[in-house]
């Protein structure tokens, strides 16, 4: 019988983007932060850690933040709207701002804008006889 562990790992960053090569491709590269032998208890901890990091943390100085046109799109009702000439740094300082003010849903909604790249993931390691 084949057994598998499940690696709980964090996203590497650096300057905001995740680490590529010269081409721009994401190199994969992460940090393993646990080890567990049930899958249920690993994926109950990386909901647990995504859902105190979209509290805590601004995705806008995490990942690519062209995305305004997007964020307008999402039907949540901002103090203050981000202005289409915003350059990374003031749409951070923006969310910075507005986060305190909105719920779980709508930080939900915010987040889904970056689900292509999460901060946090489960991959399955086999291990062995040895």
């Amino acid at each position: 019988m084949s057994r598998v562990a499940f690696v709980l790992y964090r996203q590497v960053y650096e300057y905001g983007n995740p680490i590529t090569d010269q081409n721009g491709y994401d190199l994969g590269s992460r940090i393993a932060l646990r080890v567990y032998t049930d899958q249920a208890v690993a994926e109950a901890r990386l909901v647990e850690l995504m859902r105190v990091a979209r509290r805590a943390a601004n995705p806008f100085a995490l990942q690519d933040t062209a995305r305004i046109p997007a964020v307008l799109a999402l039907g949540v009702p901002w103090r203050s709207a981000p202005q289409a000439n915003w350059d990374d740094e003031e749409l951070t300082r923006w969310y910075d701002a507005e986060a305190p003010h909105l719920t779980d849903a709508q930080r939900e909604k915010v987040w889904s804008l970056f689900d292509k790249r999460p901060l946090y993931g489960i991959y399955e390691v086999p291990l062995g006889d040895e």
